[in-house]
Protein backbone atom coordinates (compact mmCIF):
# COMPACT_ATOMS: atom_id res chain seq x y z
CA UNK A 1 0.00 0.00 0.00
CA UNK A 2 2.51 2.63 0.53
CA UNK A 3 4.38 1.49 -2.40
CA UNK A 4 1.21 2.75 -4.04
CA UNK A 5 0.92 5.53 -2.73
CA UNK A 6 4.29 6.28 -2.77
CA UNK A 7 3.91 6.63 -7.02
CA UNK A 8 0.90 7.73 -7.26
CA UNK A 9 0.82 11.10 -8.93
CA UNK A 10 4.75 11.13 -8.74
CA UNK A 11 7.60 11.95 -11.08
CA UNK A 12 9.58 8.41 -11.80
CA UNK A 13 12.34 7.29 -14.14
CA UNK A 14 11.75 4.77 -16.58
CA UNK A 15 14.28 2.31 -18.08
CA UNK A 16 14.54 2.17 -21.65
CA UNK A 17 15.92 -0.02 -23.61
CA UNK A 18 17.88 1.98 -25.66
CA UNK A 19 21.64 3.14 -24.35
CA UNK A 20 19.63 7.04 -23.46
CA UNK A 21 19.50 8.10 -19.69
CA UNK A 22 16.48 7.15 -18.06
CA UNK A 23 12.99 8.97 -19.26
CA UNK A 24 11.14 11.10 -17.15
CA UNK A 25 7.31 10.28 -16.81
CA UNK A 26 4.50 11.94 -14.62
CA UNK A 27 2.29 8.92 -13.01
CA UNK A 28 -1.65 9.64 -13.79
CA UNK A 29 -2.95 6.28 -12.83
CA UNK A 30 -1.97 2.81 -11.98
CA UNK A 31 -3.67 -0.28 -13.52
CA UNK A 32 -4.02 -3.67 -12.99
CA UNK A 33 -4.52 -5.86 -15.72
CA UNK A 34 -6.61 -9.01 -15.80
CA UNK A 35 -2.94 -10.99 -16.39
CA UNK A 36 -1.79 -9.75 -13.06
CA UNK A 37 0.68 -7.07 -14.13
CA UNK A 38 0.67 -3.27 -12.78
CA UNK A 39 0.39 -0.31 -15.81
CA UNK A 40 1.04 3.31 -15.60
CA UNK A 41 -0.60 5.81 -17.14
CA UNK A 42 2.09 8.34 -17.12
CA UNK A 43 2.51 11.81 -19.03
CA UNK A 44 5.84 12.56 -20.97
CA UNK A 45 8.48 15.07 -20.22
CA UNK A 46 11.43 15.28 -22.65
CA UNK A 47 14.90 16.11 -22.28
CA UNK A 48 17.63 18.57 -24.53
CA UNK A 49 18.50 15.74 -26.18
CA UNK A 50 15.02 15.10 -27.76
CA UNK A 51 14.20 18.91 -29.26
CA UNK A 52 15.87 19.90 -32.21
CA UNK A 53 18.56 22.06 -32.14
CA UNK A 54 16.88 24.67 -34.11
CA UNK A 55 14.15 24.69 -31.43
CA UNK A 56 16.24 24.65 -28.89
CA UNK A 57 18.56 27.96 -30.59
CA UNK A 58 15.33 30.02 -30.56
CA UNK A 59 14.44 29.00 -27.42
CA UNK A 60 17.66 29.92 -25.62
CA UNK A 61 17.55 32.92 -27.06
CA UNK A 62 14.29 34.16 -26.77
CA UNK A 63 12.84 35.75 -23.43
CA UNK A 64 10.80 33.29 -21.44
CA UNK A 65 8.91 35.55 -19.38
CA UNK A 66 5.94 36.93 -18.79
CA UNK A 67 6.40 40.90 -18.10
CA UNK A 68 5.17 40.45 -14.67
CA UNK A 69 2.63 38.05 -16.35
CA UNK A 70 0.16 41.31 -17.11
CA UNK A 71 -1.36 41.96 -20.22
CA UNK A 72 -1.28 45.83 -20.29
CA UNK A 73 -4.72 47.30 -22.58
CA UNK A 74 -1.89 49.42 -24.86
CA UNK A 75 -0.85 49.56 -28.18
CA UNK A 76 1.28 46.85 -29.90
CA UNK A 77 4.94 47.90 -29.97
CA UNK A 78 8.30 46.36 -31.02
CA UNK A 79 9.24 44.41 -28.30
CA UNK A 80 9.98 40.60 -27.18
CA UNK A 81 6.89 40.27 -25.40
CA UNK A 82 3.85 39.13 -26.54
CA UNK A 83 0.35 40.54 -26.11
CA UNK A 84 -0.69 37.58 -25.23
CA UNK A 85 2.31 37.40 -22.74
CA UNK A 86 3.91 33.91 -24.18
CA UNK A 87 6.90 33.23 -25.62
CA UNK A 88 7.97 35.33 -28.51
CA UNK A 89 10.41 33.93 -31.43
CA UNK A 90 11.17 35.60 -34.60
CA UNK A 91 8.64 38.44 -34.23
CA UNK A 92 5.75 35.85 -34.06
CA UNK A 93 4.10 35.95 -30.32
CA UNK A 94 2.43 32.98 -28.29
CA UNK A 95 4.24 30.57 -29.56
CA UNK A 96 8.36 29.25 -31.15
CA UNK A 97 7.44 27.73 -34.07
CA UNK A 98 9.47 25.91 -36.77
CA UNK A 99 8.54 24.65 -39.79
CA UNK A 100 8.47 20.71 -39.83
CA UNK A 101 9.47 20.04 -42.85
CA UNK A 102 12.09 21.98 -42.10
CA UNK A 103 13.70 19.26 -39.24
CA UNK A 104 12.77 16.02 -41.78
CA UNK A 105 16.03 16.87 -43.50
CA UNK A 106 18.15 17.90 -40.28
CA UNK A 107 20.31 15.35 -39.14
CA UNK A 108 19.77 14.01 -35.31
CA UNK A 109 23.28 14.61 -33.86
CA UNK A 110 23.07 13.81 -30.39
CA UNK A 111 26.05 16.64 -29.17
CA UNK A 112 22.84 19.05 -29.87
CA UNK A 113 22.13 18.79 -26.17
CA UNK A 114 25.50 19.86 -25.38
CA UNK A 115 24.75 23.28 -27.31
CA UNK A 116 23.56 26.30 -25.11
CA UNK A 117 22.73 29.49 -26.79
CA UNK A 118 21.83 32.01 -23.66
CA UNK A 119 20.52 31.76 -20.27
CA UNK A 120 16.80 31.71 -21.35
CA UNK A 121 14.61 29.29 -19.44
CA UNK A 122 17.05 28.95 -16.68
CA UNK A 123 16.65 30.31 -12.76
CA UNK A 124 18.02 33.55 -11.45
CA UNK A 125 21.64 33.33 -11.14
CA UNK A 126 22.94 31.77 -13.44
CA UNK A 127 25.06 34.44 -14.59
CA UNK A 128 27.37 33.50 -11.79
CA UNK A 129 28.23 30.15 -12.90
CA UNK A 130 30.94 28.69 -14.51
CA UNK A 131 30.52 27.28 -18.05
CA UNK A 132 30.52 23.67 -16.53
CA UNK A 133 28.20 24.37 -13.89
CA UNK A 134 25.52 26.35 -16.28
CA UNK A 135 25.94 23.17 -18.70
CA UNK A 136 24.95 20.70 -15.72
CA UNK A 137 22.08 22.67 -14.97
CA UNK A 138 20.32 23.50 -18.49
CA UNK A 139 20.77 19.18 -18.15
CA UNK A 140 18.18 19.56 -15.90
CA UNK A 141 15.92 21.26 -18.24
CA UNK A 142 12.65 19.55 -19.20
CA UNK A 143 9.81 20.10 -21.78
CA UNK A 144 5.97 18.90 -20.91
CA UNK A 145 4.03 17.43 -23.29
CA UNK A 146 0.38 16.52 -23.59
CA UNK A 147 1.14 13.12 -24.48
CA UNK A 148 -0.03 10.26 -22.38
CA UNK A 149 1.25 6.53 -22.64
CA UNK A 150 0.56 3.07 -20.61
CA UNK A 151 4.17 1.69 -19.39
CA UNK A 152 4.86 -1.33 -17.58
CA UNK A 153 4.98 -0.74 -13.60
CA UNK A 154 8.25 -2.77 -13.54
CA UNK A 155 10.27 -0.70 -15.64
CA UNK A 156 9.86 2.11 -12.97
CA UNK A 157 13.69 3.11 -11.52
CA UNK A 158 13.43 5.58 -8.80
CA UNK A 159 11.48 9.23 -7.73
CA UNK A 160 12.55 12.61 -8.77
CA UNK A 161 11.36 16.12 -8.34
CA UNK A 162 10.08 18.34 -10.95
CA UNK A 163 8.56 21.39 -10.86
CA UNK A 164 7.81 24.74 -12.92
CA UNK A 165 10.32 27.14 -13.18
CA UNK A 166 9.69 30.05 -10.46
CA UNK A 167 11.00 33.51 -12.02
CA UNK A 168 12.11 34.39 -8.37
CA UNK A 169 13.64 31.37 -6.92
CA UNK A 170 17.72 31.12 -7.74
CA UNK A 171 19.74 28.52 -9.16
CA UNK A 172 20.50 26.89 -5.31
CA UNK A 173 16.88 25.68 -5.47
CA UNK A 174 17.27 23.25 -8.53
CA UNK A 175 20.76 22.33 -7.68
CA UNK A 176 20.60 18.88 -6.14
CA UNK A 177 19.98 15.27 -6.92
CA UNK A 178 17.41 13.88 -8.86
CA UNK A 179 15.65 18.07 -9.75
CA UNK A 180 14.37 19.04 -12.58
CA UNK A 181 12.58 22.56 -14.20
CA UNK A 182 10.43 23.14 -17.16
CA UNK A 183 8.92 26.66 -18.33
CA UNK A 184 7.99 25.14 -21.64
CA UNK A 185 5.72 22.46 -23.33
CA UNK A 186 6.39 20.71 -26.45
CA UNK A 187 4.32 19.53 -29.04
CA UNK A 188 6.49 17.06 -30.97
CA UNK A 189 3.34 17.04 -33.44
CA UNK A 190 3.55 20.42 -34.48
CA UNK A 191 7.49 20.83 -33.50
CA UNK A 192 6.69 23.87 -31.47
CA UNK A 193 7.29 25.01 -27.99
CA UNK A 194 4.42 27.30 -26.11
CA UNK A 195 4.79 28.63 -22.91
CA UNK A 196 3.06 27.16 -19.70
CA UNK A 197 1.54 29.82 -17.89
CA UNK A 198 -1.24 32.10 -18.66
CA UNK A 199 -1.01 36.44 -18.27
CA UNK A 200 -3.13 38.51 -15.71
CA UNK A 201 -5.31 41.24 -17.97
CA UNK A 202 -4.36 44.68 -16.85
CA UNK A 203 -6.83 47.99 -18.55
CA UNK A 204 -9.86 49.39 -18.56
CA UNK A 205 -11.11 47.01 -21.54
CA UNK A 206 -10.55 43.96 -19.06
CA UNK A 207 -12.20 44.99 -15.88
CA UNK A 208 -16.03 44.56 -15.43
CA UNK A 209 -18.41 47.43 -14.68
CA UNK A 210 -19.43 47.41 -11.08
CA UNK A 211 -22.74 49.06 -10.34
CA UNK A 212 -22.15 51.64 -7.68
CA UNK A 213 -25.33 50.74 -5.74
CA UNK A 214 -26.79 46.98 -4.90
CA UNK A 215 -29.91 46.83 -3.32
CA UNK A 216 -30.41 42.79 -1.97
CA UNK A 217 -33.49 41.10 -2.10
CA UNK A 218 -34.74 39.75 1.12
CA UNK A 219 -35.93 35.88 0.92
CA UNK A 220 -39.26 35.32 3.28
CA UNK A 221 -38.87 32.81 5.63
CA UNK A 222 -41.30 29.84 4.91
CA UNK A 223 -40.21 27.58 7.31
CA UNK A 224 -40.19 24.38 4.98
CA UNK A 225 -36.89 22.95 6.18
CA UNK A 226 -35.06 24.54 3.16
CA UNK A 227 -34.22 28.00 4.81
CA UNK A 228 -33.34 29.84 8.32
CA UNK A 229 -35.64 29.70 10.96
CA UNK A 230 -35.22 31.95 13.47
CA UNK A 231 -38.08 32.98 16.55
CA UNK A 232 -36.33 36.20 18.30
CA UNK A 233 -38.95 35.68 21.20
CA UNK A 234 -37.54 32.12 21.62
CA UNK A 235 -34.13 33.03 22.17
CA UNK A 236 -34.89 36.28 24.28
CA UNK A 237 -36.95 33.81 26.74
CA UNK A 238 -34.70 30.97 27.13
CA UNK A 239 -31.14 33.05 27.16
CA UNK A 240 -32.32 36.93 27.94
CA UNK A 241 -28.33 38.06 27.12
CA UNK A 242 -27.69 36.47 24.19
CA UNK A 243 -28.28 38.94 21.39
CA UNK A 244 -31.00 38.71 18.32
CA UNK A 245 -29.09 36.62 15.63
CA UNK A 246 -30.12 37.43 12.22
CA UNK A 247 -29.48 35.03 9.11
CA UNK A 248 -27.60 36.21 6.49
CA UNK A 249 -29.47 37.74 3.46
CA UNK A 250 -29.08 36.13 -0.06
CA UNK A 251 -28.30 38.58 -3.40
CA UNK A 252 -28.42 37.25 -7.17
CA UNK A 253 -24.95 36.86 -6.77
CA UNK A 254 -25.13 35.33 -4.00
CA UNK A 255 -25.69 31.67 -2.38
CA UNK A 256 -26.12 30.64 1.32
CA UNK A 257 -24.32 27.63 1.64
CA UNK A 258 -24.00 26.93 5.26
CA UNK A 259 -25.46 28.86 8.38
CA UNK A 260 -25.38 27.49 12.29
CA UNK A 261 -28.97 29.04 12.68
CA UNK A 262 -30.66 26.34 10.90
CA UNK A 263 -33.73 23.63 11.33
CA UNK A 264 -31.84 20.87 10.78
CA UNK A 265 -31.49 18.20 13.75
CA UNK A 266 -27.85 16.45 14.66
CA UNK A 267 -29.94 12.96 13.80
CA UNK A 268 -30.64 14.88 10.31
CA UNK A 269 -26.87 15.71 9.49
CA UNK A 270 -26.00 12.12 10.86
CA UNK A 271 -28.21 10.23 8.81
CA UNK A 272 -27.26 12.56 5.27
CA UNK A 273 -23.58 11.50 6.31
CA UNK A 274 -24.44 7.86 6.10
CA UNK A 275 -26.42 7.99 3.08
CA UNK A 276 -23.26 10.17 1.42
CA UNK A 277 -20.94 7.45 2.27
CA UNK A 278 -22.92 4.89 1.02
CA UNK A 279 -23.42 6.63 -2.63
CA UNK A 280 -19.58 6.90 -2.56
CA UNK A 281 -19.15 3.23 -1.89
CA UNK A 282 -21.99 2.36 -4.55
CA UNK A 283 -20.21 4.67 -7.16
CA UNK A 284 -16.81 2.46 -6.23
CA UNK A 285 -18.65 -0.48 -6.67
CA UNK A 286 -19.72 0.28 -9.99
CA UNK A 287 -15.76 1.04 -10.72
CA UNK A 288 -13.30 -1.22 -12.06
CA UNK A 289 -11.86 -2.70 -9.67
CA UNK A 290 -8.73 -4.08 -10.72
CA UNK A 291 -7.70 -0.51 -10.91
CA UNK A 292 -5.06 0.18 -7.70
CA UNK A 293 -6.54 3.90 -7.21
CA UNK A 294 -9.79 1.70 -5.74
CA UNK A 295 -7.90 0.51 -2.81
CA UNK A 296 -6.73 4.02 -1.95
CA UNK A 297 -10.47 5.06 -2.35
CA UNK A 298 -11.28 2.45 -0.10
CA UNK A 299 -8.70 3.20 2.76
CA UNK A 300 -9.92 6.87 2.68
CA UNK A 301 -13.89 5.85 2.72
CA UNK A 302 -12.97 3.16 5.98
CA UNK A 303 -10.91 5.90 7.84
CA UNK A 304 -14.09 8.53 7.24
CA UNK A 305 -16.43 5.39 8.67
CA UNK A 306 -14.06 5.00 12.01
CA UNK A 307 -14.02 8.71 12.89
CA UNK A 308 -17.63 9.23 12.58
CA UNK A 309 -18.35 6.03 14.82
CA UNK A 310 -15.96 7.15 17.24
CA UNK A 311 -17.80 10.54 17.69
Amino acid sequence: MSFIQHLFLDYVYFETPENTPYQIRRIEDLNKTPSGQVEARVTLFYRRRDISAALLKIADQAERRFDEYYEVDKPKTDNKYGSSGHTVANGADAKIEISEAAHKHEPKDDSDDCIDWGIAGLPLGVETLSDDERHRMRQRELFLSRQVETLPATLIRGKCAVTLLSEVETVASYDGEDKFFYSLVYDPSQMTLLADKGAIRVGEKYQAEVPERMESDDKAENGDGDELMIDDEEEQSDNPQRPTVRPPTETEREVLVYHPHHSLTDRDMDQFLIVARYVLMFHLGMRYLCSVSYFIYREVIYKTSCVSSAS
